[in-house]
């Protein structure tokens, strides 16, 4: 990081939109696996209405 800091403003602004880049999926991912989980839920209270619209939506 002393490197970063060390570089122009605009060095440090690239590095940081490189770490966001790197760490979106990551939030896609917890995103997509709570998604998963209310989906089993619906099943499992019999709400189907509710698991076909998530089913739907994790389809896109």
């Amino acid at each position: 990081m002393p490197a970063i800091a060390g570089a122009g403003a605009h060095n440090a602004k690239a590095a940081m939109n490189a770490m966001i880049f790197m760490v979106s999926p990551l939030f896609v991912e917890v995103s997509y696996i709570k998604l998963y989980i209310k989906i089993l839920q619906a099943k499992k209270n019999h709400d189907m209405k509710k698991s076909l619209a998530l089913i739907f939506v994790l389809s896109l």
